[in-house]
């Protein structure tokens, strides 16, 4: 099958700069790699980094967001999409690859949309006959969002990554056929949490990071972001150390390298 992806156009695919709605879809690419069920296709942000190159069955198309004009716009939209309640433009990202879409007048068998529900309002203009799903990551579409029960209905299915999600979406509408709205677990391989690593290797991270066998460690890894909650992460930490008489517990912060 012909399959579009569309990510949120924030980070790029593949995702070597973070991003967890990113990973997800770069461990899609990686699985059909070897098992070549599908075409895909994904529009993604211009980046100079070329590790795309290595995958045959996935076409990757870039979205130039570094632009004046782009920023210029996605200010415009911004601005227009939240502060006039009753009109909605699209963002600067959809905007931009509706137009790249239309020019390239491809047809697809589904698609699939990451964690951004309004991009339907767009897309099925383009595309009125196309299965449309959206992956949801998070609480973004509920009764109290713009336009949702409209969203909700130009979808073909809704794949949320929680049953709060779901029920978050169940509330638009409670007359919707139940299996338009599925929750699907994010998975992980196990496979790279059980390397055997050497005795040697392990006790030199412990002396690097100043952490000795006994202590008992909370691991945050991920992007340093505010979102993410890293303040409020060391701040809590720092209120259970000090009202804790266990001195052992530690804190590690791990982030990726370079870009």
């Amino acid at each position: 099958m012909k399959v579009l992806i569309l990510p949120p156009g924030v980070l790029p695919i593949p995702a070597y700069k973070g991003g967890a709605v990113e990973a997800l879809i770069e461990s899609y690419i990686k699985y059909n790699e070897i098992e070549h069920e599908n075409d895909f296709t994904i529009y993604t942000i211009k980046d100079d980094n070329e590790c795309y190159k290595k995958y045959k069955h996935t076409r990757f198309i870039q979205v130039d967001t570094n632009s004046i004009f782009y920023k210029a716009e996605k200010l415009f939209r911004y601005f227009v999409n939240n502060k006039l309640p009753k009109i909605y433009i699209g963002n600067a990202y959809i905007t931009k690859v509706i137009r790249m879409l239309k020019k390239a007048k491809e047809q697809y068998d589904i698609i699939i949309v990451e964690n951004c529900p309004f991009y339907i309002l767009k897309l099925r203009k383009l595309y009125p006959n196309t299965k449309i799903i959206c992956h949801l990551h998070n609480d973004y579409l509920n009764k109290d969002t713009k336009y949702a029960k409209k969203i909700l209905n130009q979808y073909d299915k809704i794949l949320t990554v929680s049953d709060y999600i779901k029920k978050k979406v169940q509330e638009i509408d409670k007359s919707i056929q139940s299996n338009k709205i599925e929750t699907v677990y994010n998975g992980v391989n196990t496979d790279i949490f059980n390397q055997k690593i050497e005795n040697k290797k392990i006790e030199n991270y412990r002396k690097k990071y100043n952490l000795n066998k006994d202590d008992i460690i909370f691991l945050y890894t991920g992007r340093l972001v505010k979102e993410k909650g890293v303040k409020e992460l060391i701040l809590a930490f720092n209120k259970l150390l000090n009202n804790s008489n266990n001195k052992k517990i530690k804190l590690l912060i791990v982030r990726k390298q370079g870009k």
